[in-house]
């Protein structure tokens, strides 16, 4: 068989582009892409095949829902506002969001907000149809809802109702909303071509998904079965009760589905991550807390398999070698940080790689998750990483109020308090941003820190390149236009590769 990928891989990099080859070959991927940086560069940023069952192929920027890997870049959003101090991760919820706290939920803190154990994990009552696109009313749902456990005494995975448990403390603490912050402080100034509402004038780049059929002899998931058995349980709640929000349309595309709406490519998840891999899109004690474990379970209430969770990030979970449960991982390396989304799609940082440690064949140096088809997350292959470009521009007027001048003052207060006990400040720009927040309102955009150096990796399953490629990648890359002709022996091995 015979593969055409496009894009551009660095020398040294042949083993990963022939896994990802393979993904095609052994799994019948349709279509994908993947990026991987290191030190600041991209070394890997290719994708191949078809963005959808006519045909037509996988572009440059073909852009595709990423599923739970948005839930990545909302964690991303409340850890920038916290290290600007506009939002206290230790501080009780019911100061920025005193509606939801109220019952079982009176002392939720809004770190618990972010770590998957507020217990508000799916509605019990049946959401109207086309309610998940009325922000107002499915935050107003999500404060009136009682927890299916008591908060912070386990932890289960959140699947669509993260995205308004966590979003709406971006709104509450910016005056923006969650897709309009996202936005304009981390897609833009990391030229990622990342969206939480994606305009209809970008609709036309969109890879849909292809729904995975399970076979006759299909060995369903924990999750699976718990919502095929039980219809009021807290799976089935959870998986069929969204408002509308499933499936892969138009209206979900423009929607701001923070909990697994988002849309982009393998490129804009690398350069989403690269922001932060080595610490230089928030400060250091910032970036500690986003890849240190927050809760750790045997059994997920929700997925009913071992986490491990940040606050808001995916860590390392190893379960291959579970004994009589799901083995679904997520192999990152420890201390790294990131999230997995259905269908295949990761993204994730991985700090712990500096250049005095870089071997002498790069491909060595760490695990990326590749893309795989819909059913499984894919084959892994080891090496370093970088990010790419592109930006876009959306308007959104939702939520244009300025925020809380008192809460946003009691806040930064609080924070400043902690950071002088600690003999820590907060870096000068975050400190003037946070103090003059109430008079740049008025402007569009806040100046934010740019992009910057990083240490990170990113793949997506369909998801693949930006437009924009810098002149200076182009001197460590090798040409684009990458031909694997694939001979194959009973142990499925390549035997003979083209470069052309």
């Amino acid at each position: 068989m015979s593969i055409e990928i496009n894009g551009t891989a660095s020398d040294g990099w042949e083993p990963l582009i022939d896994q990802f080859a393979s993904n095609f070959d052994r799994y019948s991927e349709l279509g994908a892409s993947v990026c991987v940086t290191y030190e600041g560069e991209t070394v890997v940023d290719v994708w191949a095949g078809d963005r959808d069952t006519e045909g037509n192929p996988w572009l440059e920027d073909t852009i595709a829902v990423v599923n739970s890997c948005t839930k990545g870049a909302v964690a991303l959003a409340c850890h920038l506002l916290a290290d600007r101090g506009l939002l206290d991760l230790d501080a009780p919820v019911a100061e920025i969001w005193p509606e939801f706290a109220h019952g079982a939920k009176a002392a939720v803190t809004t770190r618990m907000m972010l770590n998957h154990t507020t217990g508000v994990a799916a509605f019990r009552e049946d959401l109207p149809e086309g309610s998940a696109f009325d922000w107002d009313y499915m935050c107003d749902r999500v404060a009136a809802e009682e927890p299916w456990w008591s908060p912070g005494t386990r932890n289960g995975y959140h699947l669509m109702s993260f995205g308004w448990v966590a979003g709406e403390l971006v709104r509450r603490a910016s005056g923006l909303s969650l897709g309009t912050f996202f936005r304009e402080q981390l897609a833009e100034p990391a030229a990622a071509d990342f969206w939480i509402g994606l305009p209809a004038e970008e609709h036309h780049r969109v890879s849909p998904l292809k729904p995975f059929r399970p076979g006759p002899e299909e060995d369903f998931s924990a999750f699976t079965r718990a919502f095929i058995a039980d219809a009021d349980g807290l799976q089935a709640r959870a998986w069929r009760n969204r408002g509308g929000a499933k499936g892969d349309s138009p209206e979900v595309w423009s929607a701001e589905l923070g909990g697994g709406g988002g849309i982009t490519n393998a490129r804009g998840l690398a350069r989403i991550y690269q922001s932060c891999a080595v610490g230089d899109f928030v400060s250091p004690q910032q970036f500690e807390r986003m890849r240190r474990v927050s809760v750790a379970t045997e059994r997920d209430a929700m997925l009913l398999l071992p986490t491990r969770f940040s606050e808001g990030f995916m860590l390392r979970m190893d379960n291959r070698k579970s004994f009589g449960g799901d083995t679904d991982s997520v192999n990152i390396r420890e201390g790294a940080f990131g999230h997995v989304g259905a269908g295949g799609s990761i993204g994730f940082a991985d700090p712990n790689i500096w250049r005095d440690e870089r071997p002498a064949n790069p491909a060595k140096a760490q695990e990326v998750q590749l893309p795989g088809p819909t059913k499984r997350k894919g084959d892994m292959a080891e090496g370093p990483k970088r990010p790419n470009a592109l930006h876009e521009r959306t308007d959104d007027a939702r939520y244009n109020q300025p925020p809380d001048d008192s809460r946003q003052k009691q806040t930064a207060d609080r924070n400043q308090r902690k950071q002088l006990e600690d003999g820590q400040f907060l870096e000068k720009k975050s400190e003037q941003w946070a103090s003059s927040v109430a008079a740049s309102r008025k402007r569009k955009s806040t100046d934010l820190q740019g992009p910057v150096q990083t240490t990170e990796a990113a793949s997506t399953r369909r998801t693949e390149s930006n437009r924009l490629d810098t002149p200076t990648e182009q001197k460590t890359q090798t040409k684009v236009k990458i031909t694997l002709r694939r001979q194959t022996d009973q142990h499925g091995r390549l035997h003979d590769t083209t470069v052309e």
